[in-house]
């Protein structure tokens, strides 16, 4: 009851009832953000089994870069710190976890790290001209 006196003794009550409503909107939106991003980052810590789908679509995104073809390429167009890190992985052949501890992060970082570079290598070769064969 104490409340609803406050709320009627308000100097404003319907501007008081407008952002007390909007602000729990805002709070709920913020919290379906948060759990949209954990749900994210659970998918990266828990996709380190074979046989996980998400594993699974990585090695087929890896398979569809020939990068014996255009590596030359491909590698000049990276910048200093995708270079690095690709060449860790894929020629080095250095696990996430070895990657990770040398860099001092997180091994989910290291895998949100190579997801972009594989999004940047396929950018890269879309935007190559291929001779037609």
């Amino acid at each position: 009851m104490k409340k609803a006196g406050f709320f009627l003794n308000h100097e404003k009550p319907a501007g008081f009832l407008y952002k007390t409503a909007r602000n729990i909107t805002l709070t709920y939106i913020k919290g379906l953000k948060r759990q949209e991003t954990l749900a994210k980052e659970y998918l990266y810590e828990n996709a380190t089994k074979e046989g996980e789908p998400y594993q699974k679509l990585l090695r087929e995104q890896d398979q569809k870069i020939d990068e014996t073809r255009y590596t030359g390429q491909v590698i000049e167009s990276l910048n200093p710190k995708e270079y690095h890190l690709y060449k860790q992985r894929y020629v080095e052949g250095k696990s996430i976890k070895e990657i990770a501890s040398e860099k001092g992060i997180s091994e989910a970082a290291v895998r949100m790290r190579l997801v972009r570079l594989r999004r940047e290598v396929q950018n890269i070769v879309k935007k190559l001209k291929f001779d037609e064969k």
